[in-house]
């Protein structure tokens, strides 16, 4: 019925295609959307099930970040990298650029506006210069 490598307990070296790459990872995004989508319903009603949702958040996260380092160097083998060292080297690449993005957009929601009209004081008189007395 379906010729997809469905690569979910994934092995490092194995034979991965474009197809199921794309198909694995189609997956996984589904499964996070739904475990996220169970998360927000079981949170709002307050149920002593958050906390256990939560920790299949995080185990799942794990999870998710060794599927993906493993799916990218087999998929990187695959795609014609021969060298293991290039392509350890371009994953901690890619893991650093997430990493810094995420950090990045989260300073970008926590820190506040600042509005240079807010930070002009229209009433202090020590900022102008009165010349000489």
């Amino acid at each position: 019925m379906s010729n997809v490598n469905w690569s979910f307990w994934p092995v490092w070296n194995e034979t991965m295609s474009r197809k199921d790459f794309i198909f694995n990872n189609l997956a996984l995004s589904l499964a996070w959307f739904v475990e996220a989508l169970v998360f927000v319903g079981v949170a709002a009603s307050e149920s002593s099930l958050a906390f256990l949702s939560g920790v299949v958040m995080v185990v799942g996260l794990f999870y998710t970040l060794l599927v993906t380092v493993v799916w990218l160097n087999n998929r990187l083998r695959d795609g014609g990298v021969a060298s293991e060292g290039w392509r350890i080297m371009i994953i901690i690449l890619s893991l650093l650029s997430g990493i810094v993005g995420c950090v990045a957009f989260i300073y970008c929601l926590i820190k506040p506006t600042e509005y240079p009209a807010e930070l002009t004081v229209e009433d202090d008189d020590d900022c102008r210069d009165e010349g000489p007395r």
